[in-house]
């Protein structure tokens, strides 16, 4: 199997881990649409990394470009 974490999907790794879980109240509705979202696309182009952050959780998703499929 190949190897498909290219340095900029593992930057992007690297930060997703450092997310902290906040223990505070949920959060409010326009915090939640406050979200930020970063894509990013690996240079041969099959693997797209998204990572969402809102103030309480940070979640990181992996999708095979070609099908749409989720990787991780």
């Amino acid at each position: 199997m190949k190897n498909i974490l290219s340095a900029p999907l593992l930057s992007l790794l690297l930060l997703a881990s450092s997310f902290t879980l906040a223990m505070e109240m949920p959060a409010t509705q326009q915090e939640q649409q406050a979200a930020k979202t970063i894509t990013v696309i690996s240079p041969s182009g099959n693997v797209k990394a998204t990572l969402t952050k809102t103030k309480d959780y940070g979640e990181l998703k992996l999708y095979n470009t070609h099908t749409g499929n989720l990787i991780v």
